[in-house]
């Protein structure tokens, strides 16, 4: 046995040993405490499955994507997803943002500011755009 894969195993010997190790990723300020907060984000209405990929310093405004399955108007893709609150101890309500982009256009938000400003990808046309809290698009 190579001597990476023995302390490999020692290392995953000694992980189980310890039991769980708290999680301290994230944004410290994002939910005004220290350390990350785990929180469930509903599903837009409609879609499969949804995820989030970056969520603002106050703890506000997430965004990511959610899966979709076909309709008459678009196609089973990801589309970009808006999570707002009115502040930390207010529940998420989840926004489709599908309507911000021409049909079949999939998109993926993965990061927002305090201001609301969110940057998105598009993989089938290989661009990105910004959106500004107002709601303008640019791509």
């Amino acid at each position: 046995m190579r001597n990476s894969n023995i302390l490999a195993v020692i290392a995953l010997a000694i992980a189980c040993l310890l039991g769980p190790v708290p999680a301290g990723a994230g944004k410290p300020s994002g939910g005004g405490g220290s350390g990350i907060k785990v929180e469930e984000l509903v599903k837009p209405a409609g879609s499969v499955d949804a995820y989030a990929d970056d969520i603002n310093d106050i703890g506000t405004v997430a965004v990511g994507a959610a899966y979709w399955a076909a309709t008459w108007d678009y196609r089973n893709n990801y589309y970009a997803v808006r999570w707002r609150r009115a502040s930390t101890s207010d529940p998420w309500v989840a926004e489709d943002l599908r309507l911000m982009f021409p049909p079949n256009v999939d998109s993926r938000a993965y990061l927002v500011n305090d201001a609301g400003t969110i940057v998105f990808l598009s993989y089938n046309t290989g661009h990105h755009y910004v959106m500004t809290s107002a709601g303008a698009v640019t791509d």
